[in-house]
């Protein structure tokens, strides 16, 4: 089975984290880790910690949920750290998402210009995979 790749480069327009999901078991676990992060069961995605998944371009990559102290936006830290914070209705388009690839078997993106990161989320099943 491939593994899903999360790689953040430097694109022509800015900074791309760019997460390529090449099975649906992976697709379903993100969206699985979102819902519980929206709902207030987890507090943190750490995606390094995603079975078969290639990080390239950064150290680490996470996602929280925004609060009254913390608003929404991606950042890259100067030691190639990712933090991703969304609020309820970030998150709720990020479930939106990955619904529509998993239903579609389409590619998708999601763009957060705050901080003029662009995150891109596709999918592609492999026929050999299921």
């Amino acid at each position: 089975m491939k593994k899903t790749t999360i790689d953040y480069y430097d694109g022509i327009h800015g900074p791309v984290l760019y997460i390529g999901a090449k099975n649906r078991k992976w697709l379903i676990n993100m969206k699985n880790a979102v819902f519980k992060l929206r709902g207030g069961i987890i507090s943190k995605i750490d995606f390094n910690q995603f079975s078969d998944v290639e990080i390239s371009g950064c150290r680490t990559f996470n996602m929280i949920k925004a609060t009254e102290e913390i608003t929404p936006c991606v950042k890259c830290r100067d030691n190639m750290e990712i933090l991703w914070v969304q609020d309820d209705k970030g998150l709720e388009y990020t479930l939106h998402l990955i619904d529509h690839l998993l239903v579609k078997n389409l590619m998708g993106h999601q763009l957060l210009d705050e901080d003029e990161i662009v995150i891109e989320l596709s999918y592609k099943e492999n026929s050999l995979d299921i």
